[in-house]
Order: structure tokens, then C-alpha cells, then sequence
């Protein structure tokens, strides 16, 4: 008797865990986030603005791995734009 009751536990606990886990592979899709802060050579702005355009148009173009760039701003564009500053 004691071994059936446990036969039936554990069934009920593998059905249980198969349709939590089917529930988790059909999930809505969602978007992720990455930021990331780079600290280049102030010389070669243009040069890292049209290499990083480049590899976007190549590597990132289609969906789920496109990216976008919102800003590359350095302490001299910042110093043209507000005036300098002491840190």
C-alpha cells in the first residue's frame, strides 16, 4: 500500500513539473537590455563612430540581434558643449 502511494505522489509530481516546464517554453517573448560604457581614444572618435556604424549595418541588422547606438559622448564634447569643469 505504502509503495503505490508513493508511486502515486511521485507520477503526480512529474506531471506536475512536465506542465510548469511546458508553461516556461511558451512564454512571451521578451526584449533585453545590455548597456555598456566604453572608454576610447579621443583622437579617433570618427574612426569608432564609422567602424561601430559598420559592424552594426553587418552584425545587427535583424531581429534578435539588432542594436542601436544613442550616444557617444567624450570629456572634450562634453567641455565644447557646458565649459570645463574641475572634478
Amino acid at each position: 500500500m505504502t509503495k503505490k502511494v508513493l508511486a502515486s505522489f511521485m507520477m503526480l509530481f512529474m506531471i506536475v513539473s512536465i506542465s510548469f516546464d511546458a508553461q516556461a517554453q511558451s512564454a512571451e517573448p521578451y526584449s533585453m537590455w545590455e548597456d555598456i560604457m566604453l572608454t576610447p581614444d579621443n583622437t579617433k572618435l570618427k574612426i569608432l563612430q564609422t567602424n561601430m556604424a559598420a559592424h552594426n549595418k553587418k552584425y545587427h541588422k535583424e531581429a534578435p540581434y539588432t542594436a542601436q547606438v544613442y550616444n557617444i559622448a567624450s570629456v572634450q564634447i562634453l567641455e565644447k558643449l557646458f565649459g570645463k569643469w574641475d572634478l
